[in-house]
This record gives C-alpha cells, sequence and structure tokens, in this order.
C-alpha cells in the first residue's frame, strides 16, 4: 500500500484539501470558496455549509488524486484565527461559525490584565475582530443565548472535535484568542476571570503535531473518509504554511501576499514587541513571529472588483506587466501602484522582525506568489531574494508533513 496524507486547509475565502503522497507531491487538490452570510456588520458560515464545503474539497482531492481513501494513513490541518464556534451541553451547534471578519463588537472595549502583550504574544491591541470582543457581545447583548453555552470552540477545535470526538485545541490557534498564557502554554486564568469565561467553556490545549485520536465513523463521514484514519493537531495558516514552504532552521522569512500581508519567521527566543505576535512552535523552546498588513491581495481584488469586473486579476496583472514595458493601456498604471505598495509595507513587515529589509531570504506564498512580476518588485523593492516554492499549496503541504510526520513517529 502506498500512503497518502490530507492536509486541510481552513481560510476564510476557500477551503483546501489536498492528497500528497509520501515525497510530498501534491496528487489532488479541492478548492472552494466558502459561501459566508454577511450584512456588512456580521460574517458567519453555517454549519452545513461548512461541512458540504469542506466534504466537497476532500472529494475533489480524492478523485484528481486517483486513489482509494482508505490509503489515507493521516490528516493536518492550518487553521484560520478567531473564528469559532457556541456548543450547546449536548454539544450541539447553537450558532453558525462567527469568523474574524464579522463586526458585530465594534466599539466594545475589552478589559486587558497588565503585561498582556508579555504573557500572550500578542503585539498589537484586540479590537472587535478578536474572538473574546465577540464573546464578549454575545454574553452582554445575547445573555439567553449565552447561558445555553456549554463550549467555546475555535474552528480548529471544532473540526478536531467533530472528527475525532475530542476538544483539543493547537497552541497556535489559541495564542491569537489573547487568553492564551505563553509560560504555562495553557490559558491564562486571570484573563479568562476578567472576560467571565470558564475553563470548562474551552478545550484542552496541544502542541501542533500532537496526536489527536482517529476519525469516528461519523466524523469520517462528514469529510469523506474512513473511520479510524489518524488525526493530528494542526496550527495556525501563517505557521502552517511557514511548515510547507522549508523556512524551519533555514533562516529565512515566509511572506504571504493572501487577503492580507503577512511576514513569518522562526526563533528560539521568547521576544514579544509591538505589531508583532509570537507564538509557540513545533518544539519546545522555539516560536514563530508573525506580522501583519492590510494591504495584500484583497486591494488588488478590491480593485477588480470596484473597476474592472469584466478582467479576471491575472489579466489585470498582464496589463500592469505591459505597462512595465512601455505599453500603456487601461489599469496597468493602476494596479502597478498597488503592487509596489505592497512590497513597500512587506519592507516594514521585514523590518519589524529582522531589524532590515535588505539582504534577506523570503520564500514567497498566497495568491501573490503566483505573480512573476509582484516578486520581482519585491526582490527590488526590499534588495533580497525570493523564492517561490515548488508546490504552491504550502498550507495544505504543512499540514501534511506535520500529519506524515506524527505517522513516522507514532509507527
Amino acid at each position: 500500500m502506498n500512503p497518502y496524507y490530507l492536509g486541510i486547509d481552513l481560510g476564510t475565502t476557500n477551503f483546501k484539501a489536498g492528497i500528497f503522497d509520501q515525497n510530498r507531491r501534491l496528487l489532488g487538490l479541492g478548492r472552494l470558496k466558502t459561501t459566508k452570510i454577511s450584512d456588512g456588520t456580521t460574517c458567519e458560515l453555517p454549519v452545513s455549509v461548512f461541512w458540504e464545503t469542506l466534504h466537497g474539497c476532500v472529494s475533489e482531492a480524492v478523485m484528481q488524486a486517483q486513489i482509494d481513501v482508505k490509503d489515507i494513513v493521516s490528516v493536518g490541518y492550518a487553521s484560520q484565527a478567531n473564528s469559532f464556534i457556541l456548543l450547546d451541553a449536548n454539544n450541539e451547534a447553537i450558532t453558525p461559525l462567527i469568523l474574524w471578519p464579522d463586526n458585530r463588537a465594534k466599539g466594545l472595549k475589552i478589559p486587558l490584565p497588565e503585561h498582556f502583550t508579555e504573557r500572550t504574544g500578542i503585539g498589537v491591541m484586540p479590537d472587535h475582530q478578536f474572538a473574546i470582543a465577540k464573546l464578549l457581545w454575545f454574553q452582554r447583548l445575547q445573555p439567553e443565548l449565552w447561558t445555553q453555552t456549554a463550549k467555546v470552540l475555535s474552528v480548529s477545535a471544532y473540526l478536531t472535535y467533530s472528527l475525532t470526538g475530542l476538544l483539543t485545541d493547537d497552541y497556535g490557534t489559541a495564542s491569537m484568542t489573547g487568553m492564551f498564557d505563553q509560560s504555562t502554554t495553557d490559558w491564562w486564568d486571570e484573563m479568562l476571570a476578567m472576560l467571565n469565561i470558564g475553563r470548562e467553556l474551552l478545550p484542552s490545549l496541544a502542541r501542533t503535531g500532537t496526536p489527536s485520536g482517529r476519525l469516528t465513523a461519523s466524523g469520517a463521514e462528514k469529510i469523506g473518509i474512513l473511520p479510524g484514519t489518524r488525526f493530528f493537531t494542526g496550527g495556525l495558516d501563517h505557521h502552517i504554511a511557514a511548515v510547507g514552504a522549508g523556512i524551519i532552521g533555514s533562516g529565512r522569512l515566509c511572506e504571504s501576499t493572501g487577503t492580507v500581508l503577512a511576514c513569518v519567521d522562526y526563533t528560539s527566543d521568547y521576544q514579544p514587541q509591538c505589531d508583532v505576535c509570537v507564538a509557540p512552535g513545533l518544539s519546545e523552546g522555539r516560536f514563530f513571529r508573525m506580522t501583519f498588513d492590510d494591504n495584500g491581495a484583497s486591494v488588488l481584488e478590491k480593485y477588480q472588483k470596484d473597476n474592472a469586473p469584466d478582467l479576471t486579476i491575472p489579466e489585470l496583472l498582464h496589463e500592469a506587466e505591459a505597462f512595465a514595458e512601455g505599453i500603456a493601456n487601461r489599469h496597468g498604471e493602476k494596479v502597478m501602484k498597488i503592487l509596489v505598495s505592497t512590497a513597500q509595507n512587506l519592507a516594514s513587515l521585514a523590518k519589524r522582525l529582522k531589524n532590515t529589509s535588505e539582504g534577506l531570504d523570503f520564500v514567497s506564498t498566497g495568491g501573490g506568489s503566483r505573480s512573476p512580476l509582484w516578486i520581482k518588485i519585491k526582490s527590488e523593492t526590499l534588495n533580497s531574494t525570493f523564492y517561490t516554492p515548488e508546490q504552491p499549496e504550502v498550507a495544505c503541504l504543512g499540514a501534511t508533513i506535520i500529519a506524515g510526520a506524527g505517522c513516522h513517529t507514532q509507527s
């Protein structure tokens, strides 16, 4: 039997599922847009849509790979931060998945203990898009529903529980809630008390790569593979993408031009700082650091939606390439300005992590990595070297690397 590995990427815009072989070759990829419900304030993903989308991704990946699901030996995931669901005493969902872009808690003040950044590793002040803001919103504006709440699960914890029956979440996803204590790698009791959230509402926590049981019959049915398949604790999407991009131990940075612009590095030093978030890495004493900017691919997508709905993103990038060669066209100059501004923002992110933006090595991921022009602009702006991974679906790959390594360790 040839073993295969399933990596799930629970992205904000799209869910993806990748089937990889033991040589880390992508054999099949399923990618589906998540159909969210949003009224401009709320942003929710119905539970039924969550599972329909994920099942569709896995089915497409298996079909493309032309494998038998009995040969899938393990599953791992990459998660999004600050998206969650509330369950009742029977562990049934009483809300849809509340996604991080949800704005219902805008203007709500979040109480913070002293030494917040030092204890949590979060170098930004929590705002209305943090899960804790929305949990306070439920307590204050929907108290009847809050009294029914028996569990608060992140999207990754909900996936793990639904597939395996275990109430477990990963350190990385937990670290971005503002309720995680880096010194104990556990929930922070002082913060929980200030938020009026009991520990009994939260799952246990585990490091990325920890075995998290096997798929139950009901869990396996939800994604279309077999019961008994091993499941491993994944992690935050940017961390898992960095694993897939191969930066661990390389000294390189991983930059992602996706929905947001992000830059990640790996370190043995826990040094919380302004505008940088630090979280536990793959092993004790190792950490990944992340810093973000809103000027990612979503800015180009908005330009396309508002100004060029008749063109695709690749077509807009082609116009920018033509403009760079001196060929005037309708959108090239404006698109070029967007690409340059993103590169300039990336330079600022790199300086936060390395105190310089020049002479560095980057692995470029996300949708922006598919544009040679964008890579060239970044390289020239930062006077640095940019590599693109042979396998572009690095979050799915990272999830399977973790699951595959766990399998070999356990076997």
